[in-house]
């Protein structure tokens, strides 16, 4: 199946958010682990929750670009339909 390059770039973009985030958090907890084990877990935790609401915004993207091209294919169908019924009648 041939990819767009909307789903190549957005696959990308996935893929360095996904490593954003491991390695972020990593070092999130790291750095803030100085100030004492809760405050850095919290850190971590809130650092991890912004990350994936990016991916989620980066699938959305996706979903709706999808939903998209399913609707022009649709309304393509209908009007070659309603032009097949048009040229019958």
């Amino acid at each position: 199946m041939k990819r767009s390059t909307f789903d190549n770039i957005i696959g990308f973009l996935q893929g360095i958010f996904w490593a954003f985030l491991l390695i972020g958090a990593w070092i999130t907890f790291h750095i803030v682990s100085i100030f004492g084990l809760p405050l850095a877990v919290f850190f971590t935790f809130l650092f991890i929750f912004f990350a994936l609401i990016a991916l989620l915004l980066l699938e959305s993207m996706r979903i709706n670009r999808l939903k998209a091209d399913e609707v022009f294919k649709q309304t393509k169908l209908l009007e070659s339909i309603e032009q097949s019924l048009n040229t019958e009648s």
